[in-house]
């Protein structure tokens, strides 16, 4: 993952959302078997988001059928407006629905819709009617396939770095010349957007995951950005909705853990199956990952080992060394997750490569690596060792 200037230290903006302490956790809102569509425009057709999710789905729970159907398009909107000179008409997703979205009979429908809707003009209520009517039409025919829907507010239209577009006599604004004030009217959307949950209705706030979190690293690196044209996200942008996707559905954050007593001895063998952690990307900000505390709220893989004589030990996995700690931090337990030798998270990593080249292969190809990816995220048993550090006393 790329650093931040500096470690950001700080409590995640999102923290709010998660499981209290002590607090009994919700139920995760997926089943055993469900098929899920994301809809949106380019942000949800660049993927990556949604390969995340999946990433996530196929790791925590290797037993369940999830299918994912990644159906976003670029310039795409709900509202059926475009700028005046955009290129040809926008697309609209109601176009499209019949062919791409109701065929795969979903369980659940991702939609992310917004930041094209405004086309990039000030508030307008009438452009907003547009909106609510196109978010009023997919609820509806939603519900009349009985698949739940989960909205996710737009991500921010981020202004740092631009001024005044200037505008030829006549022209008026659009995603090349955006108004300088375009996410006011996002964050109308947005608020308007998190009016909507119900017991139909779900909606992800990505934008203001979006806002605190840039507001946060500012104040750290001027510099910082999400979007380097304001609109598409980065990869870091697309680990957030990915987050926000997944604490809408109350995705638990437990990976696997295990502990076990050695009885006061000063070395101890035994075998472990735990799933693998959800892949890391590794350019995401290093920093935004700490920063949102990812791997606590999302990706805890604890090994504990109780009974150890005081020491330095090694622990090693199928062989491999892992890493030399305490027999104190051994008993308080080692979180694995982040541990790049621990053979999981090699395994987490080629989960993520496999469903990058899925999304580039033909049907065949696809079946093939669908194959590889199950293999994968079977969990498998490891052999454990726990010796004194460089085969010393302890």
């Amino acid at each position: 993952m790329s650093g931040g200037r500096g470690v950001v230290v700080a409590m995640s903006i999102l923290a709010g959302l998660g499981q209290r302490a002590g607090a009994e956790a919700p139920p995760f809102a997926l089943g055993e078997k469900e098929t899920i569509v994301f809809v949106g425009d380019s942000i949800t057709a660049a993927g990556h988001y949604v390969r995340y999710v999946e990433a996530y789905l196929r790791t925590r729970f290797p037993d369940r059928a999830f299918r994912i159907v990644p159906a976003g398009r670029r310039s795409e909107t709900v509202s059926g407006l475009s700028e005046p000179n955009h290129p040809g008409p926008r697309p609209v997703l109601f176009v499209r629905f019949d062919s791409d979205v109701v065929p795969h009979a979903p369980t659940w429908i991702v939609a992310a819709y917004g930041m094209n809707d405004g086309i990039y003009h000030p508030w307008s209520e009438e452009r907003f009617g547009c909106y609510r009517q196109g978010i009023g039409q997919l609820a509806a025919q939603a519900r009349a396939m009985k698949a739940r829907l989960l909205i996710l507010t737009p991500p921010v239209w981020d202004a740092a770095g631009r001024g005044e577009p200037e505008l030829a006599k006549g022209e008026a604004y659009s995603y090349k010349k955006p108004f300088p004030g375009y996410d006011d009217v996002l964050d109308r959307y947005s608020a308007w957007l998190m009016t909507l949950r119900s017991a139909e209705v779900d909606v992800a706030d990505v934008h203001t995951a979006f806002r605190h979190h840039l507001d946060t690293r500012r104040e750290m690196d001027a510099a910082f950005r999400l979007q380097r044209d304001s609109i598409h996200p980065d990869a870091t942008g697309h680990l957030l909705i990915a987050m926000a996707v997944l604490t809408a559905w109350n995705a638990p954050g437990l990976v696997s853990e295990h502990t076990i007593d050695a009885k006061g001895g000063k070395e101890l063998a035994f075998a472990w199956t735990p799933k693998l952690p959800m892949p890391m990307d590794e350019t995401w900000d290093a920093a935004s990952v700490a920063l949102e505390r990812f791997t606590e709220r999302f990706n805890r893989q604890r090994l504990a080992v109780s009974g150890l004589r005081e020491g330095r030990y090694d622990l090693a996995a199928d062989g491999a060394a892992v890493g030399t700690f305490t027999a104190d931090e051994l008993a308080g337990g080692v979180d694995l997750s982040g541990l790049e030798t621990f053979p999981t998270t090699a395994r987490s990593r080629e989960v993520l490569t496999t469903l990058r080249k899925r999304a580039a292969a033909d049907a065949v190809q696809a079946a093939v690596l669908d194959a590889r990816l199950l293999e994968l995220c079977t969990p498998r048993p490891i052999a454990i060792t726990v010796r004194p550090a460089g085969g010393g006393r302890p």
